[in-house]
């Protein structure tokens, strides 16, 4: 018999919280806080008692306990291990300082600019850089472009940009969200309790994630420069470049700085992800109306360029709709991408792999007795099928050790 969650303990314990925030948000700061625990992923307390009803919410909305793929709306380019598309884009933001600061070609920054400036939101849900704590991560409310330009670049830590999602539906002002995958499922879910997300949350727009690593990669980094997180100024993980060097400096002027590849490979030594990341079915955000990727040829970059480029996915007519807009009105630059949906194969292997290996991963969970994810309509078994008997084995066989070894356990916030 398949074991599920059942309450915030449990999701935690058995590694299936991604640290979004959402939970804190639908039961109240009062009942739940989200805590940064060891070793650095962000994770939910329960602070009192919690009513019957609110944890029913909780695990019907929870993107740990709960993985739904789209349902409302087919689309000429759906591809079987990447989802929707209505149409492919290759190109950057048309701003040279956008796609400077960015981490990939600047688009989803141009965008939450476009938005801005032409009014079809009142402001935009992100996460930037923690004022008082540049290596910490909080999440944002943008009201200008000026101000969604300030928070651009990607965060290679833990972030929790849901935890007052609800205070901010209860506004009753239009705004757009920028998120990690997982963070626009987790709004979906809530769509399904909350009608007000479909009616004041018109667009959401997501990245290619390769799961959260944890705080403890970027105290290894400052601590290799000498350096220590109360004493930083700025901590910088990409953009200045394509894709741009990890930087930090000190508020007495030391500076540390290592290119991309120095800092996170090789991938399987230095991006420690929390558990869940392992068994993700949608890395590139098939819920959202925009993905934008990196567009390196073969998935990863050779080194440093000084302009970036993405490749983007409008995967809903709405967000088929803002990126042309957006392009006429020169916030991108950018052409159709040829290839169209067989573009992220090429540039997302990475995430190709991943997911055909998730059925061997969820096998191992459960004949470990480990709580699984409810997942639909996310082709689990379509990408499964097209990989061969050997590396569903070995994925296998991976997943048992690390289950024997206690890796997706986790420590309960108390």
């Amino acid at each position: 018999m398949i074991r599920r969650a059942r309450d915030l303990e449990t999701i935690c314990g058995a590694g299936l919280c991604i640290g979004c925030g959402l939970c804190e948000s639908v039961a109240g700061r009062e009942a739940v806080e989200m805590r940064l625990v060891s070793p650095g992923f962000l994770r939910p307390r329960r602070k009192a008692p919690i009513p019957a009803g609110t944890m029913a919410k909780i695990l019907e909305t929870c993107p740990g306990v709960v993985i739904d793929g789209a349902a409302t709306e087919r689309t000429a380019l759906e591809d079987p291990v990447f989802g929707p598309g209505v149409s492919v884009w290759r190109g950057r933001a048309a701003d040279d300082e956008v796609q400077f600061r960015a981490a990939a070609g600047g688009a989803l920054t141009a965008l939450g600019m476009f938005l801005l400036d032409h009014g079809r939101v009142d402001f935009v849900l992100h996460v930037g850089a923690a004022r008082d704590a540049p290596m910490q991560t909080e999440a944002r409310l943008s009201f200008s472009a000026g101000e969604v330009l300030e928070g651009t670049a990607s965060r290679y830590g833990p972030a929790a940009p849901l935890v007052d999602v609800t205070a901010l539906l209860a506004r009753g002002r239009r705004f757009a969200f920028i998120g990690k995958p997982c963070d626009v499922a987790a709004l979906r879910n809530l769509a399904r309790h909350d009608p007000r997300v479909d009616e004041l949350v018109p667009y959401t727009l997501t990245i290619s994630c390769a799961g959260v690593p944890r705080q403890q990669s970027s105290h290894e980094f400052l601590a290799r420069h000498g350096l220590r997180e109360d004493e930083l100024e700025t901590m910088r993980y990409r953009g200045h470049g394509w894709p741009g060097p990890t930087f930090a400096r000190s508020r007495d002027g030391r500076e540390a700085e290592e290119s991309y590849l120095d800092m996170w490979f090789p991938y399987e030594q230095k991006w420690k992800t929390q558990f869940r990341c392992k068994i993700c079915p949608d890395h590139t955000g098939e819920l959202a109306d925009i993905t934008s990727v990196d567009d390196w040829p073969g998935g990863a970059p050779e080194g440093d360029e000084p302009v970036g480029r993405c490749l983007v996915v409008a995967r809903t007519r709405a967000g088929d709709a803002l990126f042309r807009e957006a392009l006429e009105a020169g916030y991108m630059i950018a052409e159709p991408a040829a290839e169209g949906m067989r573009g992220m194969h090429d540039t997302q292997g990475h995430q190709v792999r991943k997911k055909q290996g998730i059925l061997a991963r969820l096998v191992a969970m459960f004949l470990a007795g480990v709580p699984l994810p409810r997942y639909r309509r996310v082709r689990v078994l379509r990408a499964a099928a097209t990989a061969h008997t050997m590396f569903h084995l070995r994925n296998l066989l991976g997943a048992r050790r690390r289950l024997r070894e206690g890796q997706h356990r986790e420590e309960v916030p108390q």
